[in-house]
């Protein structure tokens, strides 16, 4: 029992911060389902690609010798962005090829398709992965390596000091801001009503001329860039990554 004392505001702070790592990615499943009403599950091994690409891309940087002269900061937003637009387009790609021409079929058919597409996508990484580097695992490298002291012991004797890092308030502070980012978009533009009338009701919503493929393709863009920019922030949380990191995330956030 002590030692589950000692240990728990370390673990409050790594469950903080991976927590919010699940509520950003479960928001993307969340919008899929919202308007077509099945389950992505290849939502996952999207959040799986964005941590490659980002952390690919930081690589590329390094070697390129552009990291040297680069405020941090920076790094952080152009592997986000280049991560986001990848995962995005990906994901519209994906509706493209392997949802719409089911968009009527039974749900059991579109789920076989999202499972086909997991696996693919799983392989397709572990390959390029592999060929690379020579291993499916990655190591990336950490913006960011500060660690700040939480004196848990101050506030009760029993209890170990805690420490945060660096990337956790990054973490934090991103999927919270993309977490209000989309609640304004949800409810404050005209794009964001069409998604909302398309969950509520396709058929009448393509009455009132709102182009239900369009505003489904942007509900794709939106969710997986969600899911790849949050697995930017997970490989810079964690360092290393693999080409199965999606499946169990994914399945704790679609729990959540």
């Amino acid at each position: 029992m002590s030692d589950i004392l000692q240990t728990l505001p370390q673990v409050l702070v790594d469950g903080l911060t991976l927590g919010a790592v699940y509520a950003v990615v479960a928001i993307g499943y969340t919008m899929v389902y919202g308007i077509l009403e099945f389950i992505n599950f290849a939502h996952g091994e999207i959040f799986m690609t964005g941590a490659f690409v980002g952390t690919s891309t930081l690589l590329v940087f390094n070697t390129a010798g552009l990291l040297s002269g680069m405020p941090g900061w920076i790094s952080y937003i152009l592997i986000m962005v280049t991560a986001m637009l990848f995962t995005g387009l990906m994901g519209v790609g994906i509706e493209r090829v392997a949802y719409r021409p089911l968009r009527n079929a039974p749900k059991l058919i579109t789920l076989i398709s999202a499972i086909g597409v997991s696996f693919l996508l799983q392989d397709i990484v572990r390959f390029i992965a592999d060929l690379k580097t020579g291993s499916f695992l990655v190591t990336g490298i950490s913006l960011y390596n500060e660690n700040i002291i939480i004196k848990s012991s101050s506030i009760w004797d029993s209890f170990d000091d805690a420490f945060l890092k660096m990337n956790s308030i990054i973490v934090l502070a991103v999927a919270v801001l993309l977490m209000i980012g989309l609640d304004l978009f949800i409810n404050r533009t005209k794009w964001g009503v069409a998604m909302r009338a398309v969950a509520q009701d396709r058929e009448t919503a393509s009455l009132m001329s709102i182009n239900v493929s369009k505003v489904i393709a942007l509900t794709f863009f939106i969710g997986s860039a969600l899911g790849g920019g949050t697995g930017v922030l997970f490989a810079q949380q964690y360092g290393t990554i693999d080409p199965y990191i999606g499946f169990i995330l994914g399945l704790k956030a679609f729990t959540a």
